[in-house]
């Protein structure tokens, strides 16, 4: 589809589709976030997800494995 469009009207890069945010990307656009839907980064560089990742990554143990084995031996675990 292609539409004439006015250089100087904005062009949002959201829309909303049955009550869901979707992302608008076309050559050219602002760099968007697909985690944060921010508008000034992609997600590869979203603070929000690396902490997120930092998070999940300190509450398990390094050492889960031997944990468990500790814990319970072979009897659980194959």
């Amino acid at each position: 589809m292609l539409i004439k469009i006015n250089k100087e009207v904005d062009i949002p890069t959201h829309i909303e589709s049955c009550g869901e945010k979707v992302s608008i990307m076309w050559i050219g656009s602002p760099p968007i976030c697909t985690y944060c839907k921010k508008v000034d980064h992609w997600k590869k560089e979203c603070t929000e997800l690396d902490k997120k990742i930092k998070r999940s990554r300190s509450a398990r143990p390094r050492n889960y494995k031997k944990s468990i084995y500790k814990r319970f031996g072979n009897k659980y675990c194959r």
